[in-house]
Parts: structure tokens; C-alpha cells; sequence
């Protein structure tokens, strides 16, 4: 036996009898009557809601993954580029390198070219001044010049 509500129950009663109020057994019926009624109702709109609210999931999902998609294709194709261009970049850094040196060697010699022909000036020069020492010297020299500057003037200045 045990205490229920302050009374004793014996348990091995098959056939036990519940004193309850008819007016709380009305409310009791009624409240199972509404619930038979509204309960597959509101079941129904909660799991249609449910459902929608699914499919609209499952739809931004497949938007998600085919955006996902999209970009890991967007992405290789940029890295595929990223690398050709420093591939390329590499290419010009190596022929800028190449060209600097070819300018370098280049200046090199323009200063060789230039220093030869100072030094060739500086000796036409010096065999000028001794030649010019003699006065026949320079009379022979421009008897050969003078005809070409007098004869041809207009042909010097075209």
C-alpha cells in the first residue's frame, strides 16, 4: 500500500474507482474533444511550416554548394593565372637582368670608343700642329681643300 493525496491505495485492486466531480469531468471531456479537433490542425500547419521551411533549406543549401562550386572553379582558374603571371614575371625579370648587363657592356665600350677617339683626336691633332710648323706643309693641304669648298657650295649644305 502506498499514500496517494493523503489516502491509501492498494495496488492490487483490479477494478479500482476514482471519485471525480462531474464538472471536472465535463472540463476533462471537452479539453480531449478540442484537442481531437485542433490538435491534427495545428500538427498539420506546424509540419507543413516544418516541411516548407525544409525545402527551403535543402534549396539554399544546393544554392550554397553550387556558389561553392563556382568559386573553387573561380579560384583555380585565378591560381592557374597568379601562376603564369609569375612565370611571366620571372621570364621579364631575367631578360631586364640580361638587358642591364648588355647596357652595361654596351657603356663600356661607347667609353672605349670614346676614349680611342679622343686619344686618335688629341694625335690627329698634335700631327696637325707639327705639320702646320712648315708653311708649304699647309699650302698643300688646303690647295687640296680649297676646290672641293669653292666648287661645290650648294651640294655641302643639302
Amino acid at each position: 500500500m502506498s499514500l496517494y493525496g493523503g489516502k491509501s491505495v492498494d495496488h492490487k485492486a483490479k477494478d479500482a474507482f476514482v471519485r471525480v466531480r462531474k464538472r471536472d469531468l465535463e472540463k476533462l471531456t471537452t479539453e480531449v474533444m478540442q484537442l481531437r479537433e485542433f490538435l491534427p490542425r495545428v500538427l498539420n500547419g506546424d509540419l507543413t511550416e516544418m516541411l516548407h521551411k525544409a525545402q527551403r533549406a535543402e534549396t539554399k543549401k544546393e544554392h550554397l554548394e553550387q556558389e561553392q562550386n563556382q568559386l573553387r572553379q573561380d579560384c583555380s582558374h585565378f591560381q592557374s593565372r597568379l601562376e603564369a603571371a609569375h612565370s611571366e614575371c620571372q621570364k621579364e625579370r631575367e631578360e631586364k637582368l640580361l638587358l642591364r648587363e648588355q647596357l652595361w657592356q654596351s657603356g663600356v665600350e661607347l667609353q672605349q670608343q670614346a676614349d680611342f677617339c679622343a686619344t686618335l683626336g688629341s694625335a690627329a691633332c698634335s700631327l696637325l700642329w707639327s705639320g702646320s710648323s712648315r708653311e708649304e706643309t699647309v699650302t698643300t693641304w688646303l690647295a687640296d681643300v680649297r676646290p672641293s669648298l669653292c666648287c661645290h657650295p650648294h651640294d655641302n649644305h643639302r
